[in-house]
């Protein structure tokens, strides 16, 4: 019994040091922009949250924390955005998207990513430049050319099938090309 006694209190005592013993310091979250003070409403839960006087921490592409204090949060350009609504970036899904002018103004009203109707290769093309930063636009996820066969509603951006045949080979085109 005197043996459990002594083993009982050293393991009281190392458990007692250990809490008390400071840890590994953790090293700061580092981003790109440190929104201060800003009203958050977070949709990530079952129902929305308001969080008010936030911290929200962006890089790499995306938001990398929301805080309610700066602690462990640097960034290299701090925003205070007192007053302000911070919400997720916003998805359209029924676009027609015609030229990259036109870009801007969906990231203007909080659209962050969009669903283009009615593709072309272009549209490729511009999904791939816009991904890799060369152009300013959101996300750009799009459909290939409507299928269509010739007759009075004949467009110039259809693509013609008059089969079940041509309608599967239409398809598999789209898909080999990287339409959605």
């Amino acid at each position: 019994m005197r043996q459990f006694g002594i083993w009982s209190g050293a393991a009281l005592c190392a458990l007692v040091a250990a809490c008390a013993s400071p840890g590994p310091e953790t090293q700061p979250l580092r981003g790109d922009l440190l929104v201060s003070n800003v009203r958050v409403i977070d949709f990530s839960g079952e129902a929305p949250e308001v969080r008010d006087n936030a911290f929200v921490l962006i890089g790499d592409g995306g938001v990398l924390a929301v805080a309610e204090t700066r602690t462990g949060l640097t960034a290299t350009v701090e925003q205070d955005a007192s007053g302000l609504t911070m919400i997720p970036g916003l998805t359209d899904m029924h676009v027609h998207v015609w030229d990259e002018a036109e870009l801007g103004a969906y990231l203007s009203w909080g659209v962050t990513r969009v669903r283009n109707m009615s593709g072309l290769p272009f549209h490729l093309t511009l999904a791939e430049q816009i991904e890799a930063g060369a152009v300013m636009g959101p996300h750009l996820v799009t459909t290939g050319p409507i299928l269509n066969s010739a007759g009075p509603n004949a467009q110039v951006n259809h693509q013609f099938v008059e089969t079940a045949d041509d309608a599967r080979a239409a398809i598999a085109w789209q898909a080999e090309q990287g339409f959605t």
